[in-house]
């Protein structure tokens, strides 16, 4: 959060609260995580909203351009001044600590219809 009211706002929104009631057989990190992923989203809807990116031609594409790059297999660090960019990267990076290993079907998030 970049000021007083936007922290008040998030802690109005209680998505720890969301969380831990999505997660009620998870682990406090998980539930701590998903909590994270939840601010940066609402973060970002609140940034796309105030500036109008999604009114203005090629802004929208321009700001996510860094996270789209934070995501693609083997990305560098971002450039520094990209707040939102470096948000991401910390949390894909702590969220792909905690995945199976590609092809894992073993997985409880993964379930087999056929």
């Amino acid at each position: 959060m970049t000021d007083a009211r936007g922290e008040r706002r998030l802690a109005a929104a209680r998505l720890n609260v969301l969380a831990d009631c999505a997660l009620q057989q998870g682990d406090v990190a998980d539930v701590a995580l998903t909590a994270r992923w939840a601010a940066f989203i609402c973060w970002m809807d609140d940034q796309i909203d105030r500036w109008g990116l999604g009114s203005v031609p090629g802004e929208l594409e321009r700001f996510t351009a860094p996270l789209r790059q934070v995501l693609a297999p083997g990305a560098e660090p971002p450039a520094a001044g990209l707040p939102h960019a470096a948000a991401l990267r910390g949390l894909w990076e702590q969220t792909a600590a905690g995945m199976p290993p590609a092809g894992d079907v073993a997985s409880p998030l993964i379930t087999r219809t056929s």
